[in-house]
């Protein structure tokens, strides 16, 4: 039991930035949304979360310092997330009025 968790805080230890870029991106969502509608949209926040890993992989890829990924992951995460958002709304017609 103490290697697994030595294991898991090894990993915690190398990387640290990147579950900050997630943390960030998703209570960024968080709070954005609650600002907005009044409530906290979990899977908006998650799909923040999702985006900011996956810029950060494709910065990674491209030899980007690490300390890019998250203000890049988080700016991508938020805009992307919002534009998304609409984009689905709009074509499964929720955002029509009547």
């Amino acid at each position: 039991m103490s290697d697994f968790l030595h294991n898991i805080w090894q990993s915690v230890i190398e990387y640290w930035l990147l579950f900050s870029t997630l943390f960030a991106a998703f209570l960024m969502s968080v709070f954005r949304t609650a600002k907005m509608t009044g409530r906290i949209d979990w899977l908006e926040s998650g799909m923040c979360g999702l985006f900011a890993w996956g810029i950060w992989f494709v910065l990674g890829f491209f030899n980007f310092p690490d300390g890019a990924g998250v203000l890049v992951g988080g700016v991508v995460g938020y805009k992307g997330t919002h534009l998304i958002s609409n984009w689905i709304s709009s074509k499964l017609g929720f955002n029509e009025t009547k």
